[in-house]
C-alpha cells in the first residue's frame, strides 16, 4: 500500500470541522481570474478542499510570527 494511501486513512478518516470564512471568496476572487467563472457547484467543492487543507495542515511562523 502506498504511503499516501496510509496517511490519508490515518488523518482523514476523523471527521474534522471543515472552516472557510467569507473574506476568502474575495483573496480567491482577486487572486485567480477563472474563479468567477466557476460553476457554484465547483466553487463550493474548492471552499470545501481548502477548508479541509487548512484544517488538517499544521502551520508555523518563522521567527516567533
Amino acid at each position: 500500500m502506498p504511503v499516501w494511501d496510509v496517511l490519508k486513512r490515518l488523518f482523514l478518516d476523523e471527521p474534522t470541522e471543515i472552516v472557510f470564512k467569507e473574506e476568502w471568496k474575495d483573496y480567491l476572487a482577486g487572486s485567480l481570474p477563472l474563479y468567477s467563472r466557476f460553476p457554484s457547484d465547483l466553487r463550493n467543492k474548492l471552499h470545501q478542499k481548502i477548508g479541509q487543507f487548512v484544517a488538517t495542515t499544521y502551520f508555523e511562523g518563522c521567527s516567533g510570527l
